[in-house]
């Protein structure tokens, strides 16, 4: 028998050129969002066209996100975790 998972990837555009943005899973909608991030994503590294990609596989103690979940791009970091959110997406169970 083998733990199930799943695989989160979030694909971004319009980045700033060369720039890293962080992404978390949030309790909430885009509308209302808790503030404490429950996961870290990871991280997206935006190339020369503003264009990056981040994919995270979980198993074990992460569920599959149930409704009520967000995932949250975080504006391009400047050494620590950037507290403004640049986008936010609804995700469905």
């Amino acid at each position: 028998m083998t733990d199930a998972g799943y695989t989160i990837t979030v694909s971004a555009t319009n980045l700033p050129a060369n720039s890293s943005s962080f992404v978390n899973m949030h309790a909430g909608t885009c509308a209302l969002e808790d503030s404490e991030a429950m996961v870290l994503v990871g991280s997206i590294a935006a190339d020369a066209s503003g264009v990056g990609t981040v994919s995270q596989y979980y198993i074990g103690a992460y569920v599959v996100p149930a409704a009520g979940r967000i995932l949250t791009l975080h504006g391009p970091s400047r050494g620590e975790l950037e507290r403004v959110h640049i986008a936010c997406v609804d995700m469905t169970g």
